[in-house]
């Protein structure tokens, strides 16, 4: 009887459930290549969660990925967290990962990006205590775990945050470099603005890595930018450009983007161009993406790209995806 009436609240609960699926299909056609001309390839995305379910001063969030192996689909717990709240501080005890730049259009556009849904830099996972001051419009964080790979690690983040700015600064200690094995500091900066005819964000990430044993000390930095410029009704002009500098090869990456949308009824038109250096060689990328979105945050898409380059080499790319989340 006691337990029923404890448990009555709980089963009462809406939960706010989420499920997200994204997949593409990609033919390549090599016409310089004598022999194996045609590629095929496949990326299989499936996630499902619970976003910020609340129980009195407790909150749980959770996500599970699975994505396709050599022998099947390999579930991962991407993020655990179990959340106190208490006026405008919260402790959280958990795992999620972690990793800087993430939601930019000439990512997210397109499933078969690396770093589509993820990280461009800087990926790893930590299992922490986190413990959060919330006094709008900021918001400081402090985490404190690690990884087997970084060993020891902590993260701080200083956040400004209005209606149409977003400001952020963070750094990142590790005691084992997830590349290098070496301790590293890691800085961070971030801006986001959002305004009626434009949204504007940046990252720029730099990191230290410090002299250790027989290894010396590195420098590698990376900064991205885009805009989307809505210059008349049903068009919008959008920009993007990345650079990254390692100490590995490739040493140097730089990219630009530009695309030009259209949005008719549900059907999104749009051209797009890239260029790209790496290694020296550069990749101009032309191409044509259209998208219908036929439910909420549903769409299918199909993309296609000619490639110049590296190295002097044409090749053609046709691919046809789906991008779909249901919250129920």
């Amino acid at each position: 009887m006691l337990l029923s009436i404890w448990l009555q609240p709980i089963v009462a609960m809406e939960l706010p459930l989420w499920a997200k699926a994204a997949n593409s299909y990609q033919g390549t056609w090599y016409p310089d290549r004598q022999g194996l001309d045609l590629e095929w390839q496949g990326k299989y995305l499936f996630s499902i969660g619970v976003d910020s379910l609340r129980y009195g001063p407790l909150s749980l969030n959770c996500e599970i990925d699975a994505r396709e192996q050599v022998d099947g689909f390999v579930p991962t717990l991407n993020k655990l967290q179990i959340s106190w709240h208490r006026e405008r501080h919260t402790i959280t005890l958990g795992t999620q990962g972690i990793g800087i730049g993430r939601d930019y259009w000439f990512t997210e556009r397109d499933v078969m990006h690396p770093a589509y849904q993820g990280w461009m830099w800087e990926s790893t996972r930590l299992h922490s205590v986190d413990y959060t001051f919330n006094h709008s419009p900021w918001q400081s964080n402090l985490a404190f775990g690690g990884n087997q790979s970084a060993r020891a690690m902590v993260n701080a983040e200083l956040e400004y945050q209005t209606n149409s700015h977003t400001l952020g600064a963070g750094i990142r200690g590790s005691t084992s470099d997830s590349h290098w094995h070496s301790p590293s500091l890691i800085g961070i900066l971030k801006w986001q603005h959002h305004a009626p005819s434009h949204d504007i964000k940046a990252d720029l990430m730099a990191k230290k890595v410090l002299p250790h044993q027989d290894k010396p000390a590195r420098e590698e930095y990376a900064v991205a930018g885009a805009g989307v410029w809505r210059f008349a009704a049903c068009w919008d002009l959008l920009t993007g450009a990345e650079y990254q500098h390692n100490e590995y090869a490739p040493k140097e990456f730089l990219g630009l983007h530009l695309a030009l949308r259209h949005q008719w009824n549900a059907v999104d038109i749009m051209p797009i161009y890239s260029w790209q250096k790496l290694m020296g060689e550069s990749i101009h990328s032309p191409g044509l993406q259209v998208n219908w979105h036929f439910y909420k945050e549903c769409h299918l898409g199909l993309i296609y790209q000619h490639h110049l380059g590296p190295f002097k080499e044409s090749r053609h790319a046709l691919a046809l995806q789906a991008d779909l989340r249901f919250d129920m």
